[in-house]
């Protein structure tokens, strides 16, 4: 005397196939990632820059200077002379125009190594050692160059 109860659809209203293929998160690359957020103007945190051997001051000042508005916007423009024209002035805007970029296309943390060899060669002093590694520095002095 049991009474069994199926659930279900009723015939004529199964379910549909999904119009657009399903996308995880977890099978999307940081930068698809990030694309897919500005896309859906989702807000979302700043992706992270690895230290480098005491490179936390630089990583600060770098990404507070990214996202300021009018300073990303110049740096878009920004086209640097052919390779010969070069000086360090201009070896490093063309590395913070390169991290900037990659801060605003991925989710992940990114590695400024590039930047940080321009940054020392421009200012010897963060590349100063001490006890085999690079001496402590500030986000101040990093600020006035």
């Amino acid at each position: 005397g049991a009474k069994v109860m199926l659930i279900g659809t009723a015939e004529g209203g199964e379910l549909k196939k999904p119009t657009e293929k399903i996308v995880f998160e977890e099978d999307l690359t940081p930068e698809e990632k990030a694309k897919l957020l500005k896309e859906k103007k989702v807000e979302m945190l700043p992706p992270g820059m690895k230290n480098l051997g005491n490179t936390c001051y630089m990583n600060s000042c770098v990404q507070c200077l990214s996202s300021i508005p009018d300073l990303r916007t110049a740096l878009e423009s920004y086209d640097a002379p052919a390779a010969q024209g070069r000086d360090q002035d201009t070896v490093l805007t063309s590395q913070f125009k390169t991290v900037a970029q990659m801060l605003k296309g991925t989710t992940e943390a990114i590695t400024p190594l590039p930047f940080v060899v321009a940054l020392r060669e421009r200012f010897p002093r963060f590349a100063e050692m001490q006890n085999g590694g690079y001496m402590q520095q500030d986000a101040d002095e990093c600020m006035r160059g």
